[in-house]
């Protein structure tokens, strides 16, 4: 996924996660992901700005990020096995 705006993936469903490969990209000014059960935008190609996570139910919230700055505008993780994790590579 590339934009120069923002980016938003839902998964709200009932046990729906949202997930990339490895040699994934997703570059956006923001990127907004909500799910249930769990975040993993782990591509080592993502450059995002600015992110916000929502995470209903069971999982973590995982995102790999390559932009030399990265504002966190909220993250909210509830229910089981809810660690967040920001991987930020060579920063």
């Amino acid at each position: 996924i590339r934009s120069l705006g923002n980016v938003t993936l839902h998964a709200n469903t009932a046990g729906k996660s949202i997930s990339e490969s490895a040699s994934s990209v997703i570059q956006a000014n923001t990127l907004t992901a909500t799910a249930n059960s769990g975040i993993a935008l782990t591509g080592t190609g993502n450059t995002v700005s600015s992110f916000n996570a929502t995470n209903a139910a069971t999982g973590a919230i995982q995102l790999t990020d390559t932009a030399a700055t990265l504002t966190v505008t909220g993250v909210t993780a509830s229910g089981t096995l809810n660690n967040v994790t920001l991987n930020m590579p060579g920063t």
